[in-house]
């Protein structure tokens, strides 16, 4: 029951990392970021509701960003890496902790089959968090062939485009999204920066704790089978 209750959390944590949109780089800044998580018009049980992460946390410096999740019975953490282009994952849950890194081509052949249409960068604002944000506007096809889009704001104030590499819809904004809407099927996920802080961080930060172990290849297939 325990592996079981692990393998659930770790393939969403692998659909989680398909789609995180919410990263940047900095330019200055160096601090973090809190998100509210918001499920507008979900049609979801409670257990369900009970599952769902309410808030995350983006800790930013030069560029490298770490996003911390709590899903309840396990915390999935995401830590992508603008220069080296890499992205890591890990989850900690029923006594186990794991992480898998991923390379600039395994990102590029797991977002291989997002048909993005384009991106539409607008002059109109939004005040989120203290920061005045600019709206674009992502469209893409979705499994059915139909245009959907994907509105963000972002401020420019706040990161750069390479550490955005490695999100579709997020590789030519140059800056942190402070709020989003994404569409998975039937249910729209809403972030939205609640607080902005400057705080103090180490390059150690974004490293891997030394209690974390590394999936191997079959099991990260394995995993991505169970996440689809």
């Amino acid at each position: 029951m325990k592996r079981t209750t692990f393998i659930l959390f770790v393939a969403i944590a692998f659909v989680f990392s398909s789609c995180s949109i919410f990263k940047g780089g900095s330019k200055s800044f160096e601090g973090k970021i809190t998100y509210d998580i918001s499920y507008p018009d979900a049609d979801l049980e409670p257990a369900q509701k009970a599952q769902m992460p309410k808030q995350s946390v983006t800790y930013v410096m030069d560029n490298y960003a770490k996003t911390v999740r709590n899903m309840g019975m396990a915390e999935i953490v995401q830590i992508v890496d603008g220069e080296a282009k890499t992205k890591t994952i890990m989850v900690a849950g029923s006594g186990m902790k794991k992480y898998y890194t991923l390379s600039e081509e395994k990102i590029k052949a797991q977002n291989a089959n997002i048909e993005l249409i384009g991106v539409e960068k607008t002059d109109e604002t939004k005040e989120i968090a203290g920061y005045t944000t600019k709206k674009a506007i992502a469209k893409y096809e979705n499994d059915y062939g139909e245009t959907e889009t994907l509105t963000m704001y972002y401020t420019p104030e706040i990161g750069n485009k390479s550490i955005n590499f490695d999100n579709p819809f997020m590789k030519e904004i140059d800056g942190m999204v402070l709020e989003y809407e994404l569409k998975q099927g039937d249910m729209v996920t809403k972030y939205t920066a609640k607080s902005i802080e400057e705080t103090n961080l180490k390059e150690t930060d974004f490293l891997v704790p030394e209690d974390y172990e590394k999936l191997t290849d079959e099991e990260l297939k394995q995993l991505r089978q169970a996440g689809q």
